[in-house]
């Protein structure tokens, strides 16, 4: 009867668990999230060095070396990055964009982490193509 009763508790037990590991939200589709890996060289890279997003989407950055500190930056004047700040695994920084344009940072700690966002704008209205103009009707005038 004890084991019976253990091995009862243990599967309602295990089914709760699962069902609520099962609940767990997915990431929502507005996030993106960048691995920070090494490359084959060694050289620490982007796992997506070249994203596109809509405008209020986010970019998470994931350090895969919790050892290893990193800091994103603007790669020029004008870009619309702000400066993560250093960071590593265990506090990975996320931004918003919310301006239609390319965004191109790096890591000033480890040059060879170069990486751009696009952020476009996809709800524009397509362009109208122009009227073309219209053909000439065909004459049945035969001249008689």
């Amino acid at each position: 009867m004890g084991r019976k009763l253990f091995l009862l508790g243990l599967f309602v037990g295990l089914s709760v668990t699962s069902l609520a590991l099962s609940q767990q939200p997915a990431p929502a589709a507005d996030e993106t999230t960048i691995e920070i890996v090494k490359n084959a060289g060694g050289k620490f890279v982007f796992s997506e060095p070249n994203v596109e997003i809509k405008p209020g989407q986010s970019i998470t950055w994931m350090a895969v070396d919790a050892e290893v500190p990193h800091q994103l930056v603007p790669a020029g004047e004008g870009d619309a990055f702000t400066d993560t700040g250093t960071f590593d695994a265990t506090n990975p920084p996320t931004q918003s964009f919310d301006t239609p344009g390319t965004i191109n940072y790096i890591c000033s700690i480890h040059p060879s982490m170069k990486g751009t966002i696009t952020v476009a704008d996809t709800d524009e209205t397509p362009a109208e193509e122009p009227a073309k103009p219209a053909k000439p009707k065909p004459s049945y005038d035969s001249g008689y």
